[in-house]
C-alpha cells in the first residue's frame, strides 16, 4: 500500500514532514507521494505539483484529494497522512479510531477559536450523521481512491471533514485510541509532551514545530536520517528565523475564514 501526503510548504521549511518521514519505518508501505508542493532536501518520493489556488484550506485539500483519486500510479488503498503525523511505534494494520459521536464533538468545539470554519464543517457532517461518530483524530488513515472520489463528488461544496464522512458513510467500523486519549495531537498552548504506554501515534500543531522541547521530543523518537533525506545538514536557524511569518500566515488564513 502506498502511502500519500498533502503538503504545503510554511517557513518551518519541512522539518516535521522529515521526522514523519523518519516515522515510516514503523509500517509497510510501497511507494511514497507528495502532494502539493515541493519539499527541499527530500528523495525517492513521487512528487504530484498541485498549487494552492483557492481563499481557504479546505478547498485546497479537496484540489490535492481530488488528484491523488485521479492519479492511476497510487495503489487504490493508500494510507493518507499529514506532515505532522508520526508513527512513533511498529504497527501492522492501521485501524478506524473515533472520538466520540458527532454530537459531543460538536458541542466541545462550538465555543473554540476556531469555531468559524473547524465547528461549521463538523457541524455539516453531524448534520448529514445526526447518530454518527467523529472520526476527527490526528492520525494516518486508509483510503480506498474509488470510495473516496464518491464521498468528494458528494460533498464538494461544503467544508467539511472528508475523514468523518467516508468512514460514517462506509460503516468502517472503529475503536478508541490505544492510548485511552480522544485525540493525540499536541498543541503549543498546554504542550504535555507525555506519551502514554501504549501510545502508537503523535501529531503537532502548526506552531509547535518551533518550540525547542518539542524538537529534542522528535529527534529522540527518530534520531536516524531515513531513506527518503538527503545527508546535508540543514541550517540550524532555519526552522526559527521565521517564526512571526509563520504565526501571521496562520492569522491571515483565520481572517479568511470569518470573511467566507
Amino acid at each position: 500500500m502506498d502511502i500519500v501526503y498533502v503538503y504545503k510548504k510554511w517557513p518551518s521549511n519541512g522539518f516535521e514532514l522529515r521526522y514523519s518521514l523518519r516515522s515510516l519505518k514503523n509500517i509497510q508501505h510501497k511507494k511514497v507521494y507528495i502532494v502539493g508542493d515541493k519539499p527541499n532536501r527530500i528523495k525517492n518520493v513521487k512528487h504530484i505539483p498541485v498549487k494552492d489556488d483557492q481563499w481557504n484550506k479546505y478547498k485546497n485539500v479537496l484540489n490535492k484529494m481530488y488528484q491523488i483519486c485521479n492519479n492511476k500510479e497510487i495503489s487504490d488503498d493508500f494510507i493518507y497522512m499529514h506532515d505532522d503525523n508520526f508513527i512513533i511505534k511498529p504497527i501492522k494494520e492501521l485501524k478506524y479510531y473515533k472520538r466520540s459521536t458527532l454530537e459531543n464533538h460538536c458541542e466541545k468545539i462550538k465555543k473554540t477559536f476556531w469555531e468559524n470554519h473547524y465547528y461549521r464543517a463538523m457541524k455539516y457532517v453531524r448534520d448529514i450523521f445526526p447518530d454518527g461518530y467523529s472520526y476527527d483524530v490526528h492520525t494516518p488513515i486508509v483510503f480506498n481512491k474509488e470510495k473516496l472520489r464518491l464521498i468528494l463528488d458528494l460533498y464538494w461544496h461544503e467544508p467539511s471533514s472528508k475523514r468523518s464522512l467516508y468512514c460514517n458513510t462506509y460503516q468502517v467500523g472503529w475503536r478508541f485510541m490505544e492510548s485511552g486519549k480522544e485525540d493525540i495531537k499536541v498543541h503549543q498552548r498546554n504542550k504535555n509532551y507525555y506519551i502514554r504506554k501504549n501510545q502508537q501515534f503523535l501529531s503537532s500543531d502548526n506552531i509547535l514545530v518551533f518550540d525547542k522541547d518539542f524538537n529534542k521530543l522528535l529527534h529522540k523518537l527518530f534520531p536516524n536520517k531515513c531513506q527518503y533525506e538527503w545527508q546535508t545538514q540543514p541550517q540550524k536557524e532555519e526552522k526559527c528565523e521565521h517564526r512571526n511569518q509563520y504565526i501571521l500566515e496562520l492569522v491571515r488564513e483565520y481572517k479568511q475564514g470569518l470573511q467566507h
